[in-house]
């Protein structure tokens, strides 16, 4: 079991500049002209999933004052390099796609009649040559890529990829507290990778407290409790430092973040509250990078509920969760008290939507961060919301069931009215 937690870890854990959604379809894009051998094109079809839309409609592009997942696809072909994977547009020549939004009008992006959450499909056009690939189920998973007739890879079904896919049938039967006793009995040297992620999601933190990206919310936040409106305490700075790095990456700065089960966002709220906590607290960098594995792989475990993209706002429901669960496990508490801080968050926040990627996901981290450590602490103090509290069960593995039929079931058509009112709002 060992061996596929860490493997899980280093599949689901992953670098990535920029929201992911936009920087997907960039990583098809670089891919097609990887293929196509050619820096320019004469027409692009980029069609994506609902959720993908949703996600990709408002964000900042990196290397470009833009929004949109057709700029992205620009961006991408013209500079992106698909061998780093979701960090497509790391090193990209600013000079060569400055003047990227002026052939917009040769994309067309529509919307992919299917099921899955993750969905892109991007068919490149140049002189007689057509090259297509697709990205299904993961952000940076490839199973399709033609060049004209010729099939250069096709991965026909989710059993195998060529993005090391694993059976996690076992994990996903596995109980919360014994995700965290594996992890627990794991030497320093096999977590030590996750202390990257602390790097790297603090830098970007502190980033969007050095300049007002985005709306500021972590900016001026901070300003707050300079100012004494706010206290200063670790509940308001894990809030600050989390809000602040949402600022910074959904405004497209060009620094990567290290995300979580397919998502920055995610990985920023999984990752930040334990830095706040860590610095407030005397923790050696073994517990730090156990607390950080801890909590993504709740995470994956939550997101396997609710699906990896949907209408329930994963960051602060599951990714929320996730860290408070490994907070309270940095604080000395065991399965009751993890169990309870999970149930705390789901009675908390469950009920906040996801009206898609944007500049404005950073207050609503910022309450995920801040109820994480809250929850933490009333868990600790035994102040848990148990059973026959609406969908809570006095079983966090039960409560995660239901929140995952809350999402798959009960918010469908909350998806499909929340993109149609995002599409009408002028």
């Amino acid at each position: 079991m060992r061996e596929l937690l860490i493997d899980i870890l280093k599949n689901e854990v992953k670098p990535a500049m920029g929201c992911t959604e936009p920087i997907a379809v960039a990583l098809a894009a670089a891919r097609a002209r990887k293929e196509l051998k050619s820096d320019e094109f004469d027409r692009m079809e980029v069609a994506v999933s609902p959720n993908f839309y949703k996600n990709g409609l408002a964000v900042g592009i990196p290397h470009t004052k833009f929004i949109g997942l057709d700029i992205a696809a620009i961006v991408g072909f013209i500079g992106g390099n698909s061998d780093y994977m979701l960090e497509v547009l790391k090193g990209v020549d600013d000079d060569k796609i400055k003047d990227a939004d002026k052939i917009r009008d040769k994309v067309e992006l529509s919307i992919k009649d299917t099921d899955k959450s993750v969905y892109i499909q991007v068919i490149v056009y140049s002189g007689e040559n057509r090259v297509e690939v697709v990205i299904e189920d993961k952000h940076d998973k490839f199973t399709l890529v033609k060049f004209n007739d010729e099939i250069i890879f096709e991965e026909s079904d989710s059993n195998g990829s060529n993005n090391n896919s694993l059976d996690l049938s076992k994990f996903y039967d596995m109980k919360i507290i014994d995700i965290v006793h594996e992890v627990e009995k794991m030497e320093f040297k096999d977590v030590e990778f996750m202390l990257e992620g602390y790097k790297l999601n603090k830098l970007i933190s502190d980033e969007g407290l050095r300049v007002k990206h985005g709306f500021g919310i972590g900016y001026s936040m901070n300003e707050m409790m300079k100012e004494g409106i706010i206290g200063d305490n670790l509940v308001n700075r894990a809030s600050i430092m989390t809000a602040a790095a949402a600022d910074a990456r959904m405004a497209g700065v060009n620094m990567p973040v290290m995300s979580s089960n397919g998502s920055g966002n995610n990985g920023i709220t999984a990752i930040i509250p334990i830095v706040a906590y860590a610095e407030a607290n005397d923790v050696s960098d073994e517990r730090i990078a156990k607390a950080i594995a801890i909590s993504h792989l709740i995470n994956n475990n939550i997101k396997h509920e609710i699906g990896r993209l949907s209408a329930m706002c994963s960051c602060s429901v599951s990714a929320g969760a996730s860290s408070s669960a490994a907070i309270v496990w940095l604080m000395g508490g065991g399965e009751k008290e993890i169990g309870g801080t999970i149930n705390n968050m789901v009675a908390n926040v469950s009920g906040m939507i996801c009206d898609g990627a944007k500049r404005g996901c950073a207050i609503k981290l910022s309450t995920a961060a801040n109820l994480s450590i809250i929850n933490a602490e009333l868990a600790f103090r035994d102040s848990i919301v148990g059973a026959k509290n609406g969908i809570v069960n006095q079983n966090a593995e039960k409560t995660i069931k239901n929140l995952g039929i809350l999402s798959r079931e009960g918010m469908k058509i909350t998806d499909s009215v929340i993109l149609k009112i995002m599409q009408n709002n002028d």
